[in-house]
């Protein structure tokens, strides 16, 4: 009854109860303003001119036009490639800064922008070709600098439009701002497209080229390959990324058909690949099934396969660590300290302050990377560096928490403050060595005068005290009677006598293991090999002659096919 009752009030709303005059008194008024209004009517611009001037400089493709007495906004772009929008046929006539902002956003509008991009430049990925880019206005030069300096800087996308801001702020004509994703992305294939092209160009002028894989997991868990290329260009030797792929699995076969599919899409031969560099895992340099051995034998005949001589150092350093527990104790607390330390600003604020107290440099705990090759050296020298601080801001945190009362009690003994000094000057001379291995310049009769002056330097250090050790022993004082100090602060388990002999015991063993660990990796074979490369093609850096180089690079890139014979039988 209720909902009738409802319907019935809803029903007489709408019906008219009384009749309408023919003629009402107010049609004659409302025929007057209507009239009024269509005889004063103005068009749909409710902008001044200034306004439309000022949007320009924002926005140059826009044109005003004019048709059935209205005042239109068009799209030069659109209208250039007859995208079909009405920006490019009669004109918005919804003359608004919002309506601008939403055609830039539009998917016709990105589309005809990328096709002006595409076919008015020849955009080189080398920023200082102008000639290059003669057929771009200034702003849109300006504007793939900046995008190219993002990529190369490895920048955020995000902060495009603060780098574009700067640059108005600094005077440049810069009239793009808040610039879509896509946009961003679009401009980034484009450079990538034309630095790749030239890339390619380049390695095709080369008789031969080598090749560097490395497998790894990005952020989303996905396993990648990335593969970089080395080649001689004008006689010198260039090494540039080449490509990134992702892989199903880590799988020889499968990183094989992904490189084989890399290289032949670029446009490149893989028979001119004479090399390849890996990291040393056994799918990569498997004797059977390996990598290399699946390239050479379907795909690159004069292959010869290089275990990265950075992989084989730090392998070296990793082991010796590993063999010795004193050593890989030490890392471990190294370890420790940079979680610690890492953890909470108060720490960090302490040590700090510290620092300013006993005028030491004021710097920050380091990880000890065992994945790069100088991370220990780092993380090493930050803490010889400060390690009165250190132990004074340990000290001072070791009453509050647990965990800092366990990091003083290590690194403020005797033994670990010599270890760091050892550490330091063993790590800084395979530093050296590392960089040295990883230069561009490099020529094959520098390797192993290079390998054996460290290996000797090494050896040195067994009977002779770096620079590292001898500044450490020179800052402990041991002529209290209570025993030695770090700059006021006392250094535990001190024996006289029995201490020093047990650090050089340490010290040997460690230094032993390194310099074997070291001609392990970098076998004798190698030597031979490396030394008749440079015979033949260093001729001047030797002095003597060796009739067997050739032969044995012959073997190298030979082998020669066994084939067996079947006895027959007769009678």
């Amino acid at each position: 009854m209720a909902s009738e009752a409802k319907q019935r009030k809803i029903d007489n709303f709408f019906v008219v109860k009384t009749p309408v005059p023919t003629k009402s008194l107010v049609q004659p008024i409302i025929e007057d303003i209507i009239s009024a209004v269509l005889k004063n009517k103005k068009s749909h611009v409710a902008v001044t001119e200034s306004t439309i001037e000022s949007w320009k400089k924002s926005y140059p493709w826009i044109k005003l036009t004019e048709k059935d007495n209205d005042v239109r906004l068009k799209c030069c772009i659109c209208e250039k490639f007859s995208a079909g929008n009405v920006w490019a046929n009669d004109g918005g006539v919804n003359i608004q800064k919002s309506a601008i902002d939403r055609h830039c956003a539009s998917e016709e509008y990105i589309e005809a922008w990328q096709k002006d991009i595409k076919s008015s430049t020849c955009c080189s990925s080398h920023s200082e070709g102008d000639d290059d880019l003669k057929d771009l206005d200034q702003p849109d030069i300006s504007l793939f600098r900046t995008v190219y300096s993002l990529m190369k800087n490895e920048i955020p996308i995000n902060q495009l439009d603060a780098m574009l801001e700067l640059q108005r702020l600094n005077g440049v004509e810069m009239p793009y701002k808040n610039l879509s994703w896509t946009t961003v992305t679009e401009i980034q294939d484009i450079i990538a497209d034309n630095y790749k092209k030239d890339l390619i160009t380049e390695i095709n002028t080369s008789n031969f080229y080598a090749l560097l894989l490395d497998e790894s997991t990005d952020i989303t868990v996905s396993k990648r390959l990335s593969i970089c290329v080395r080649y001689v260009r004008n006689g010198q030797a260039v090494t540039s990324f080449l490509a990134s792929t992702e892989i199903p699995d880590g799988c020889a076969y499968t990183i094989v058909e992904s490189v084989h599919k890399v290289i032949t899409s670029l446009g490149l031969d893989l028979t001119k690949c004479v090399s390849l560099a890996t990291d040393g895992a056994s799918v990569m340099t498997g004797k059977k099934t390996g990598v290399g051995v699946q390239l050479k034998s379907k795909f690159c005949p004069f292959l010869t396969q290089t275990h990265c001589i950075a992989h084989r150092f730090n392998l070296a350093i990793t082991d010796a660590i590993k063999n010795n527990d004193t050593m890989k104790k030490l890392r471990e607390m190294f370890q420790s300290l940079y979680n610690f330390m890492s953890s909470s600003t108060k720490w960090i604020n302490t040590l700090k302050a510290m620092q300013d107290l006993l005028n030491e440099p004021e710097i920050s705990i380091k990880e000890p990377h065992s994945i790069r090759w100088l991370g220990l050296k780092r993380s090493v020298e930050v803490v010889y560096d400060c390690f009165g601080s250190l132990l004074a801001a340990l000290s001072n945190l070791a009453t509050e928490n647990s965990t800092a009362k366990g990091l003083f009690k290590y690194f403020s003994t005797y033994k670990t403050a010599l270890l760091i000094g050892l550490m330091l000057d063993i790590h800084t001379e395979l530093g050296i060595l590392s960089c040295n291995m990883q230069q561009q310049s490099l020529v094959f009769s520098d390797v192993f005068p290079l390998i054996e002056g460290t290996v000797g330097k090494l050896e040195y250090m067994k009977s002779h005290e770096g620079n590292g050790l001898y500044e450490m022993r020179k800052t402990i004082d041991i002529s209290d009677d209570s025993g030695p100090s770090y700059n006021g602060e006392p250094l535990k388990n001190y024996k006289k006598e029995k201490s020093d002999s047990e650090f050089e015991t340490v010290k040997l063993a460690y230094i032993d293991s390194l310099t074997n660990n070291i001609k392990k990796r970098i076998r004798k074979d190698d030597s031979v090999v490396l030394s008749s490369l440079g015979l033949l093609l260093e001729p001047l850096s030797f002095t003597i002659s060796d009739q067997n180089a050739l032969q044995c690079i012959t073997k190298l890139y030979y082998e020669p096919k066994v084939t067996k014979t079947r006895a027959v039988s007769i009678g």
